[in-house]
C-alpha cells in the first residue's frame, strides 16, 4: 500500500513538500505582533508621581476604544521604564489604531493619564518610537520593539483551499479485488453565517432582556441585587457580539487556525474546521463516501478556566444559590408558559380573522339582497361549524395556559411579586396580583365569548370580534404579569449568588462553536444520501442522529474542555433543521438563523435550502430535529496520569449516558424501518453484536479503550447518522483517530488484506490529507507529539517516524 510515489495534489492544494510561499497577512495567519516589548523614555512627569504602568488599547470594529493589556507598575528611574513584559497585539486588525496610556501607580480608576500616543497597527515594524503627550507638550516616548519571529521558509496552506490526495497505488483485498482510495479536506462555508447570525439572535435576546428588567421598575432587597447583575452581564454581551459581528461581516478569512483558540477576538469560530471525506473506488467502477467532521473542540478556552469549565460552573451555581430547587423550577416554567400563551393568541387570532372574513361576507349579503329587494342569510361555515372548531381549539390551549397558571411554582412566584417590587403609583395591587384573581379573569372573559358564540345572537358576528380582542387583551395582561413574577422571582434568588464569571456569556460561546460543526455534519448528510428517500423519511421521524467524538484527556485544563464541550452537545439537542427548497437565484445548501418567540435562547431553527431533488423527499413536513451524542476517551499522557492518580469519573458518566441515548435511538430506528419494510435482515443481528461491543467497551474502565471508537463509529454509520471527530485543535489526535477509522472501514467493509493494514494506516497519516491541514494550522508539516507523548498513545493512534515533533499546537 505504501508506495514511493508522491502523492497527488488537486489543482489549488497545498502539499507538504511543496516551494515556500510568503506567509499570508491576514489576522486568521498573523502571528507578528505577538511578541512585543515595551520600553518608555525620556519621560518627564509631575511631581510626586514615581511609578507608572502602561495600558494598550486599541479600536474595535464597532467603533470603540478597548482596553485589552496593562504592564504591571514600574519606578521611573532616570527618565526610563523597562517594562519586562511581552503584550500580544496579534488580535488587532492591521488598520486599527493602538492607543498607549501612561498611568501612575497602578492605574486603578479613577486617574488621569499622564500622557497619551497613537499609531496604526501595521506601523509596527522593527522598533518604532510613540511620542506621549499630555496637555498638548511631550512628555517621554514609548518604544515599541517587534520580535517578529517569522521563519523565512513559512509554508501556508491558503484558508479555502480543497486538498485532494490520492493514492498512487490500488490496494490488495482478500476478494482478490482492488480498491482506489482518495481523501478530500475542504472547508466548509457555513461557518461564517451562522457565527454571525447566531451572535445577532443572542444580542437581540439580551437587548430584550434589559428592556424587560428595566420595565419592571423599582425592586427590592436581593432582586435589585440580581437585575443590576443581569443588566451588566447583558450589556456586556452585547458590547461584546457588536465586535465579533463587525468583525465576522469582513472576515479575512473562512478558517480559523488552531494557533488562534485562545484570541478573544476568533472565540466565536469553531477551530479547524473541515469535513473529511474519504472516496472508495472498487476496480469496476463502484465507489462510495464516508465523510467526517473535524475540528478542535467546543470551548471557551479564550476565557479562561480558572474556575472550571460550563458542567463545574453550573454545578457551582446549583449549590452556592439559596433555594436553588426553585430556580430550576422557574427556568423550567417560563419556557412552557410563554409558548402556552403565544400558541393561545396564534390560535385567537385565527379565530378573529374568521369572525372578520365572516362579518364582510354577511354584511356583502346583506347589501346584495337589499339591492334585490329580498332578504337574504348568509349561510356558511363561518356562521357555524368552523368558528366552533377553532373556538374548541382555543379552549384546548387555553385549558393548557391554565394549566400551567395554576402550578405551584407560578403560584408561589406571583405570590412572592409583592414582596420583592416596590409599590409603583397606579400599579398593579396586591389583591389583582394572584394567581386565583388571573384565573378567573382568563376564565371569565373566555366563557363569555364562548356564550356568544354558542347563542349566535343578531349582530353575534360583531359581538364575538369585540369579545375576541378583549380575551386577546386579557391573555397579554395576565401573561405579563406572570412573566414578570417568575423573572422577579428568578432575580431575587439569583441575589443572593455572584458568580465567577459571566455563565451566560461562556454558554454563549461554546453554543456558537458547537452549531457550525453540527451543520455541517447534517448538510454532508444530506449530500451524501440525497437520492435516498429511506434516509429522509427517518430523520424527520426519528431525528438526526449526531455522533460526538471527543479525544480530551480529563486531567488538567483539557478535563474543563470536556466540561464545556458536554454542555455544547446537550444544548445542541435544543437546535432543530428546517429544510427548503431552494428558490430561483438561492444558492443550494445555505443557512439562515431563525428563533421563535418565547422558546428560549438556545431552542433555535436553521433554515437550510435544498435541491428540488431533496426537497421531493420531504413530503410536507420540513422539521428536522437533533439527536446528538457523545462519546469521549483520553489517549494522550495527561490520560494516563488521570488513570492512575486522577478521576474519570466525568468521562464515564458522559459514555454511560451517551450509551442509553444511543440504544434508544437505535430501537427507535429498527421500529421505524420494520414499519417502512426497510430494514434488512441482517441488520438486527449486526445491530445486537455492535450494541454489545460497546456495552463491552464501556464496562472497561481506567483504560484507553480505542474500542469505544470504533464501535460507536460503526454503530451510527450504520444508523446513517453524522460523524464528527474532534480533540483540543482537531489536528494530531484528531489525524489520528479519522485515519483509524478509515483503515477500520477499508478492512471489514472491502476486505482490506490484514497484512496492509498498517502499512495503509501509515501512508495516510504520512502522505494523506491530514499533514496538510498540520501545515495549514501551524506552518508545518510535523504533529504536535514529542517522542514521550508518541509512547503514551494506544498503539493504533501512534503516527509514523518522521511526521511528529512539532511543538505548537
Amino acid at each position: 500500500a505504501a508506495a514511493a510515489a508522491a502523492p497527488t495534489v488537486a489543482a489549488g492544494a497545498a502539499a507538504a513538500a511543496g516551494p515556500a510561499r510568503a506567509k499570508p497577512t491576514n489576522p486568521f495567519y498573523e502571528d507578528r505582533l505577538s511578541s512585543v516589548n515595551l520600553f518608555c523614555e525620556q519621560v518627564r512627569l509631575p511631581l510626586g508621581v514615581t511609578t507608572a504602568c502602561l495600558a494598550v488599547m486599541h479600536d474595535t470594529y464597532a467603533g470603540r476604544r478597548e482596553e485589552f493589556y496593562r504592564t504591571d507598575a514600574f519606578p521611573i528611574e532616570d527618565g526610563s521604564i523597562l517594562f519586562p513584559a511581552v503584550a500580544d497585539l496579534s488580535s488587532v486588525a492591521a488598520d486599527a489604531s493602538l492607543h498607549f496610556v501612561l498611568l501612575p501607580r497602578d492605574g486603578a480608576p479613577p486617574c488621569l493619564p499622564l500622557g497619551e500616543g497613537s499609531i496604526l497597527a501595521s506601523a509596527l515594524v522593527g522598533t518604532h518610537t510613540v511620542p506621549l503627550t499630555h496637555s498638548g507638550g511631550p512628555v517621554g516616548v514609548v518604544r515599541v520593539v517587534v520580535d517578529e519571529q517569522q521563519p523565512d521558509d513559512a509554508v501556508a496552506v491558503p484558508s479555502g483551499t480543497t486538498i485532494e490526495i490520492e493514492m498512487p497505488m490500488y490496494l490488495p483485498t482478500l476478494s482478490g479485488k482492488r480498491i482506489a482510495v482518495l481523501e478530500r479536506l475542504e472547508e466548509t462555508p457555513l461557518l461564517l453565517p451562522l457565527a454571525g447570525g447566531l451572535l445577532r439572535h443572542l444580542s437581540s435576546i439580551d437587548k430584550d432582556m434589559v428592556r424587560r428588567l428595566e420595565d419592571l421598575g423599582p425592586l427590592l432587597q436581593a432582586a435589585e441585587t440580581g437585575r443590576n447583575r443581569f443588566v451588566a452581564e447583558a450589556v456586556e454581551r452585547i458590547r461584546t457580539y457588536a465586535d465579533h459581528i463587525a468583525f465576522l461581516d469582513a472576515p479575512p478569512a473562512t478558517f480559523k487556525r488552531s494557533s488562534l483558540k485562545k484570541r478573544q477576538l476568533y472565540e466565536m469560530l469553531t477551530t479547524n474546521l473541515h469535513i473529511h471525506t474519504m472516496r472508495v473506488t472498487v476496480a469496476g467502477g463502484t465507489s462510495a463516501e464516508y465523510p467526517t467532521v473535524t475540528s478542535g473542540a467546543y470551548t471557551a478556552m479564550s476565557r479562561g478556566f480558572g474556575h472550571g469549565g460550563m458542567h463545574q460552573l453550573l454545578q457551582d451555581r446549583h449549590i452556592a444559590i439559596k433555594g436553588h430547587d426553585m430556580l430550576d423550577a422557574l427556568e423550567r416554567q417560563e419556557g412552557p408558559f410563554v409558548r402556552a400563551q403565544h400558541g393561545c393568541i396564534a390560535k385567537l387570532a385565527q379565530l378573529q380573522a374568521l369572525l372578520a372574513s365572516d362579518a364582510a361576507a354577511a354584511a356583502a349579503a346583506s347589501v346584495a339582497g337589499a339591492a334585490a329587494g329580498t332578504e337574504q342569510t348568509h349561510v356558511g361555515l363561518g356562521a357555524g361549524d368552523r368558528v366552533v372548531e377553532v373556538f374548541g381549539e382555543v379552549c384546548t390551549r387555553i385549558d393548557r395556559f391554565l394549566q400551567l397558571l395554576r402550578a405551584p411554582v407560578t403560584d408561589a412566584a406571583i405570590a412572592r411579586m409583592h414582596t420583592c417590587r416596590a409599590p409603583r403609583p397606579g400599579g398593579t395591587s396586591a389583591d389583582q396580583l394572584s394567581r386565583a384573581f388571573l384565573e378567573s379573569t382568563v376564565v371569565n372573559t373566555r366563557n363569555a365569548l364562548s356564550a356568544i358564540i354558542a347563542e349566535r345572537g343578531p349582530v353575534w358576528r360583531a359581538e364575538a370580534l369585540a369579545a375576541a380582542e378583549v380575551f386577546h387583551e386579557t391573555l397579554d395582561r395576565c401573561s405579563l404579569e406572570v412573566q414578570d413574577a417568575l423573572l422577579v422571582s428568578r432575580l431575587q434568588l439569583e441575589g443572593t449568588y455572584t458568580p465567577s464569571q459571566d455563565i451566560v456569556l461562556r454558554h454563549d460561546i461554546v453554543f456558537v462553536q458547537v452549531l457550525p460543526a453540527l451543520a455541517t455534519a447534517f448538510v454532508t448528510s444530506l449530500r451524501q444520501y440525497e437520492n435516498d428517500p429511506s434516509f429522509f423519511r427517518q430523520i424527520l421521524a426519528l431525528g438526526y442522529l449526531a455522533h460526538f467524538e471527543n479525544l480530551l484527556s480529563t486531567y488538567g485544563d483539557e478535563l474543563h474542555m470536556i466540561e464545556d464541550y458536554l454542555v455544547a452537545v446537550r444544548t445542541a439537542q435544543n437546535v432543530a433543521f428546517e429544510l427548503c427548497a431552494v428558490s430561483e437565484g438561492e444558492a443550494p445548501f445555505t443557512s439562515t438563523v431563525l428563533a421563535s418567540p418565547g422558546t428560549g435562547r438556545y431552542n433555535i431553527r436553521i433554515r437550510i435550502t435544498v435541491p428540488r431533488s431533496i426537497a421531493r423527499h420531504l413530503q410536507g413536513n420540513k422539521l428536522v430535529k437533533v439527536y446528538p451524542i457523545l462519546f469521549t476517551q483520553g489517549v494522550n499522557e495527561m490520560q494516563t496520569i488521570a488513570n492512575s492518580i486522577g478521576d474519570t469519573a466525568l468521562q464515564d458518566d458522559i459514555n454511560r449516558s451517551s450509551y442509553d441515548l444511543l440504544v434508544k435511538y437505535i430501537d427507535m430506528w429498527t421500529d421505524f424501518h420494520q414499519r417502512e419494510g426497510t430494514l434488512s435482515s441482517s441488520a438486527p443481528g449486526r445491530l445486537a453484536q455492535l450494541r454489545a461491543g460497546l456495552e463491552q467497551a464501556l464496562s472497561k474502565k481506567s483504560v484507553k479503550c480505542v474500542e469505544l471508537f470504533m464501535t460507536s463509529q460503526w454503530l451510527v454509520r450504520m444508523l446513517l447518522g453524522g460523524r464528527i471527530t474532534t480533540c483540543k485543535s482537531g489536528k494530531d489526535r484528531t489525524a489520528m483517530a479519522v485515519t483509524l477509522e478509515e483503515v477500520h472501514i477499508l478492512s471489514d467493509t472491502y476486505e482490506l488484506n490484514s497484512a496492509s493494514f498498517q502499512e495503509t494506516l501509515d501512508w495516510l497519516r504520512t502522505n494523506g490529507v491530514r499533514r496538510s491541514n498540520v501545515l495549514k494550522n501551524i506552518d508545518e508539516d510535523k504533529y504536535a507529539f514529542n517522542k514521550l507523548q508518541t509512547m503514551a498513545l494506544p498503539a493504533l493512534l501512534r503516527p509514523p517516524e518522521g511526521t511528529y515533533g512539532s511543538s505548537k499546537t
